[in-house]
């Protein structure tokens, strides 16, 4: 339960971070029209950044992804002015399902700088 409280508060401090770029910036038209690519052993899933290896092809099971899904949710809450915490946290967990176990979360949100970026405009309001 530390580990989950510890990393709560690692994400909200990141995204408050990440808020304050995100406010100052558009994102490129580019990018939104950018079709994303996928892995080409597994084409239903999205390609990871840095050579990541798929470690699970068929992704979390239902229970650890809606556990992560809410608790990712609870996490993002104080940033419900400009983002929608669901949005971001279905888009960004849907990714990282096949390439980071559950406990890796944090990880993942700092590796995948490209996802973060698709999934905050994904949430933004």
């Amino acid at each position: 339960m530390k580990r989950f409280f510890l990393l709560g508060i690692i994400l909200s401090l990141t995204f408050m971070a990440c808020n304050t770029k995100q406010a100052d910036s558009k994102p490129a038209a580019s990018s939104q029209q950018e079709a994303p690519k996928t892995h080409p052993k597994y084409p239903h899933i999205p390609i990871a950044e840095k050579g990541i290896t798929v470690v699970k092809p068929d992704g979390w099971d239902e229970q650890t992804f809606a556990f992560h899904l809410d608790y990712c949710g609870q996490m993002l809450a104080n940033l419900e002015e400009n983002y929608e915490p669901a949005k971001f946290c279905e888009c960004f967990i849907s990714k990282i399902q096949y390439y980071y176990e559950p406990i890796y979360f944090k990880e993942a949100y700092e590796d995948q700088a490209k996802w973060n970026q698709e999934c905050l405009e994904v949430a933004a309001k």
